[in-house]
């Protein structure tokens, strides 16, 4: 009998989740969501410049836009994703593993062409 890990259980799934995750908080306008699949440094920066407006338009039940993942690429703890959505042009995010959690974190692109420690 073969075991194979199921689909949630690898990185790269777990990364394309967390793009997934974030895609649904932006579209509806859950600002505490999007801070928490922020990276620290980047949260930071967004809490400190929310004035909590964004949440009294929130709307839990609107309809997500479709969020496709590709090419993901992992080196160590940064990875890569480019997302694509409907009417926009495929795009490069990237993400950072803080605390056993992988969160969007655009400093990371920077750091992406150094090796992985």
């Amino acid at each position: 009998m073969f075991l194979f890990p199921e689909r949630g259980d690898t990185e790269q799934s777990k990364v394309q989740q967390a793009v997934t995750d974030f895609a649904l908080a932006v579209d509806r306008g859950d600002t505490a969501k999007m801070v928490a699949l922020l990276c620290l440094d980047e949260a930071h920066g967004v809490a400190d410049n929310d004035d909590n407006s964004a949440d009294g338009e929130r709307d839990s039940r609107s309809k997500p836009i479709p969020t496709t993942t590709s090419d993901v690429r992992i080196k160590g703890s940064v990875a890569s994703v480019v997302v694509t959505r409907p009417a926009q042009k495929p795009v490069s995010v990237y993400l950072r593993k803080e605390n056993g959690t992988w969160k969007m974190c655009a400093p990371v692109e920077k750091s992406w062409s150094q090796p992985a420690r």
